[in-house]
């Protein structure tokens, strides 16, 4: 058992002989396995213990018990306590799910500041079939069959060469206590029936079931692999990424069989359900305007694209810019972030700038500072420059084809409350530069993209 531990370690590359590794230990007997393993092979390492504060003493019992633990071997130690109950209330998910969120956040927060190269969790094979079970029970796609994988960023799993029955063994050859999770043999819980029930019955059936399943994940993981290239290839072919937004032209979409499964992999990073994804493609016909969320972007259906982009903030508080300043920066978290650059000089007639949406002039003397920044609101209008009428700025926006999130990210400048210019856009007619103007406002325009790329 020692050896594979070190054999599996090195084959998979999950850490180095001099990296530090966080290990989460629940108390159950597969982390107390994990423990022994890495204090036996003396690998520089710490012990985090999560109580989730649900089996009431038992949970306190268990804190204790690993703290004990990391005494026995030396190691530090690491315990929070968590409201789990209120956690998943407040976010409107499971128990399961409000645990497995809690404690990778505190992990990560652990290894940060700690200085600790991985953390390892202690799941093994059986792990891997009762998640692939679960999965294909749940409606996953081919990555739900693909099983857990050894090694995901900073998330090791050294235990993965291993089944339960070996765990067991080992525990008990060399004497280690553990703690046992009643929860754990609750029918209530999907894995707990899986495990006592569905895959006995299946063993019984078949014959080293278990041993079969793996062979058919690892086979699904290279599938995968394939399928995952040729999805990138599309993406990379359809796709076109600006200003933190990512886009697909609908007419291209259109061509591709099957279309659900070509979108739902192209928007599978910005967390859409497969539900979502349906109602996406029966509104590919509707009108431009119509949003759709997951829970942390927005795609928005526009004439010719769809367009997905973080979900909207609220409104910020305006932005002032005083006179004499020479730098502004305008970002509301949406991405496409602003820096503008200002500068007073005098004019000298019959000089003429050029023409640019990344530079503004403005009659110095006909505007009141402070100038502020804002978005449009509903009854916003200026005068077009060129234009001797005003001019409502959602009709302006209709008749220059701004898509939502386009009209979303346009920023105002404004001279008390009059609009004096839609940055990097049009700037009104009664500000231009004329024959009289004696000195000038020069506004640089810079994109700033906050959001990252790919």
């Amino acid at each position: 058992m020692r050896t594979d531990f070190l054999n599996f370690v090195q084959k998979e590359n999950l850490f180095k002989t001099t990296d530090r590794v966080l290990l989460a230990v629940s108390g159950g007997i597969d982390s107390v396995a994990m423990a022994d393993l890495f204090a036996g092979a003396f690998i520089d390492c710490a012990i985090a213990h999560c109580n989730f504060a649900l089996r009431g003493k038992d949970s306190d019992e268990d804190a204790l018990f690993v703290e004990k633990l990391a005494q026995k071997y030396a190691l530090p130690f690491f315990v929070k306590r968590f409201d789990t109950i209120g956690f998943a209330k407040k976010k409107g998910i499971s128990l399961q799910m409000a645990a497995r969120e809690l404690r990778y956040n505190w992990f990560e927060e652990l290894r940060t500041a700690h200085g600790f190269d991985y953390v390892a969790v202690a799941h093994h094979k059986d792990d891997v079939v009762e998640t692939f079970h679960i999965n294909l029970s749940r409606g996953t796609g081919l990555k739900g069959l693909t099983g857990i994988r050894p090694k995901n960023g900073h998330i090791v799993r050294p235990l993965l060469y291993s089944n339960r029955s070996r765990i067991v063994e080992f525990c008990r050859r060399n004497n280690l206590s553990f703690r046992e999770d009643s929860s754990n043999n609750h029918k209530k819980y999907a894995r707990s029936l899986i495990r006592h029930h569905v895959l006995p019955n299946l063993e019984q059936a078949f014959p080293n079931y278990s041993l079969t399943i793996l062979k058919n994940i690892d086979r699904f993981s290279e599938i995968e692999q394939i399928f995952n290239n040729a999805i990138e290839q599309k993406k990379q072919e359809l796709a076109i990424r600006k200003d933190g937004l990512f886009m697909l032209e609908i007419e291209k979409l259109r061509l591709l069989n099957p279309l659900r499964t070509y979108l739902f992999e192209f928007l599978y990073e910005f967390n859409f359900q497969k539900e979502i994804v349906e109602d996406i493609i029966e509104g590919l016909d509707a009108k431009p305007g119509n949003q759709y969320f997951s829970t942390t972007h927005r795609l928005v259906k526009d004439r010719d694209f769809l367009i997905v982009g973080p979900k909207p903030k609220a409104a910020p508080r305006a932005l002032n810019l005083h006179e004499g300043q020479d730098e502004l920066i305008l970002d509301d978290g949406k991405g496409g972030a602003l820096r503008l650059r200002c500068q007073a000089v005098d004019w000298i007639p019959g000089h003429l700038p050029p023409s640019s949406p990344a530079a503004a002039y403005f009659d110095h003397d006909k505007i009141d500072f402070p100038l502020s920044f804002r978005h449009w609101r509903k009854g916003d209008f200026f005068m077009p420059m060129g234009m001797k009428n005003n001019k409502k700025l959602s009709d302006f926006f209709i008749d220059n084809k701004f898509s939502l999130v386009k009209k979303e990210r346009t920023w105002l400048m404004l001279s008390g409350e009059q609009v004096v210019w839609l940055v990097a856009h049009r700037i009104d007619e009664r500000y231009k530069i004329t024959e009289q103007t004696r000195k000038v406002l020069i506004v640089n325009v810079e994109s700033l993209d906050t959001q990252k790329q790919d």
